[in-house]
């Protein structure tokens, strides 16, 4: 292993710190959004944002969660981004503090997987696990009950908190969502336990949803260039490498 040259270390600053170079597409939000308002709100206020700002996928998603929600104002033509987002996080809290006061029994939810410390990834059954999972993580997977299109499970401790909420599709294709609270990428914490799933049920995952993971795809020329650098961690995924962005290499 080798340690970390002055020009490596540029192309690593560049890799975890460069904005994500690509033209976001509305479409995909306007898929996730379960109103007129909502979608109004995509096609205008968000674009308007877009052009000037960073796209952050993950608050975007967490906003359109608030925006689908009963909480949400009936108009939202005048709504901000910031106020959406200082909505959704507030709106979060809401669900949270909802979320615990809702009681599970053994027949809503099946253990898939047992880790170490207690932790274990079950997969979702009745609809107070669905509420729970919803609630505890501030995102609509409670709406997903009763839909035939997936399979929801969800990462556990053993307080049986929910820390991760993983959407299969209902032929077994492809993991389709990898998903924290609000929305929002996995702690670093968790992150392993995500991989032995993946690598239990042995189906593709984005690069979308390994990014929510702390894994950013690079380039061949890239990996090659930097992989033998001591302290970096790496995965693949259909032949393509990823690079673990909290990675801490050698001075």
């Amino acid at each position: 292993m080798k340690n970390l040259n002055k020009n490596n270390k540029n192309i690593l600053n560049q890799l975890i710190n460069q904005k994500r170079l690509k033209i976001f597409n509305l479409n995909n939000y306007l898929k996730q959004a379960s109103n007129d308002e909502a979608k109004f709100w995509i096609e205008h206020n968000l674009k308007n944002y877009l052009q000037k700002h960073r796209e952050n996928i993950a608050e975007i998603e967490h906003i359109i969660d608030y925006l689908n929600s009963d909480a949400a104002p009936s108009k939202l033509h005048k709504m901000s981004y910031d106020q959406a987002r200082s909505n959704a996080d507030k709106w979060l809290k809401a669900q949270i503090k909802k979320g615990k006061t809702i009681n599970e029994v053994a027949s809503d939810f099946e253990v898939f997987m047992e880790f170490e410390n207690g932790f274990k990834i079950v997969k979702l059954i009745g609809e107070n696990a669905y509420k729970k999972e919803g609630y505890l993580m501030g995102h609509c997977v409670a709406s997903y009950f009763g839909l035939q299109s997936s399979f929801i499970y969800s990462l556990r401790d053993n307080q049986n908190n929910p820390h991760a909420t993983i959407e299969l599709l209902y032929n077994n294709s492809k993991i389709k969502q990898v998903k924290g609270k609000g929305n929002g990428s996995i702690h670093p914490l968790y992150i392993k336990y995500l991989l032995q799933f993946f690598e239990k049920v042995e189906l593709p995952v984005s690069s979308t949803e390994f990014y929510y993971l702390g894994y950013k795809k690079i380039d061949q020329e890239v990996f090659d260039l930097i992989k033998e650098i001591e302290g970096l961690k790496f995965l693949e995924n259909e032949g393509k490498q990823y690079l673990f962005i909290h990675s801490q290499p050698s001075a």
